[in-house]
């Protein structure tokens, strides 16, 4: 089983994604927030978007990650 470990800003209700994550899914074409003041910060991925193709991306280059380090 794969852990991964995310951290919570304190009482803001936002999780900080570790960062060997985060790059992985920029890479898969995720859209991440910027600093506007109505969203959750910068660098935290915008979920409204329609992420069908990226998620399998992101899948895909997850399994590949761990499947090299065993």
């Amino acid at each position: 089983m794969i852990k991964i470990k995310q951290e919570k800003i304190a009482d803001s209700g936002v999780y900080q994604i570790d960062p060997e994550i985060k790059k992985l899914a920029k890479k898969a074409g995720f859209v991440f927030w910027g600093n506007q003041e109505w969203g959750p910060g910068e660098n935290h991925i915008d979920w409204a978007c329609n992420y069908d193709q990226e998620i399998i991306k992101f899948a895909e280059l997850l399994r590949k990650k761990y499947d090299d380090k065993r």
